[in-house]
């Protein structure tokens, strides 16, 4: 019988490229995505499709019909559900050793220390939120370097 080939796993070409302490490194990330719309949809498929060990997930909206276009949630099977639902449910289907945290409510800038501090403390949070006002002095996670694409979004680490 010919050379046995081992089945290549969902995360052997992320390794090559990382090495196994890299990868190690994602696998236990906590990473937060405020705004699932068209940068934070595909930013957190990117992240489970990269191995991130977990992902905590907000976002108030729901699918609607005009998301189809640019967001990663959106298909006419998930209009007027919960951008956080569909979401949890891609992760699964993408990386199931994921584990994904939601919240379905609007960061509100008097909550947002209590709101964000219920969830699990992130490695890396990565605002795609449409509004700017709600980075407020009791943020509990600070505020720092900008995207290079020049996206409104910024990523954060501890």
């Amino acid at each position: 019988m010919a050379d046995q080939q081992r089945e290549e796993t969902a995360t052997d070409r992320l390794q090559i490229v990382l090495g196994q302490e890299g990868l190690a490194r994602l696998q236990t990330a906590t990473v937060m995505v405020l705004g699932l719309g068209g940068v934070g949809s595909n930013c957190a498929v990117a992240l489970a499709r990269g191995g991130v060990g977990h992902l905590v997930l907000v976002d108030k909206d729901v699918v609607g019909a005009s998301n189809i276009n640019r967001q990663a949630v959106a298909r006419v099977s998930t209009i007027g559900q919960p951008k956080t639902d569909v979401m949890r449910q891609m992760v699964a289907d993408i990386n199931p050793s994921c584990q994904v945290t939601t919240l379905t409510a609007f960061i509100e800038k008097d909550r947002v220390a209590d709101q964000l501090g219920a969830l699990p403390r992130p490695d890396y949070v990565v605002d795609a939120i449409d509004t700017v006002t709600w980075w407020t002095p009791s943020t509990p996670y600070p505020r720092s370097c900008r995207l290079p694409n020049g996206a409104r979004s910024k990523v954060c680490g501890r």
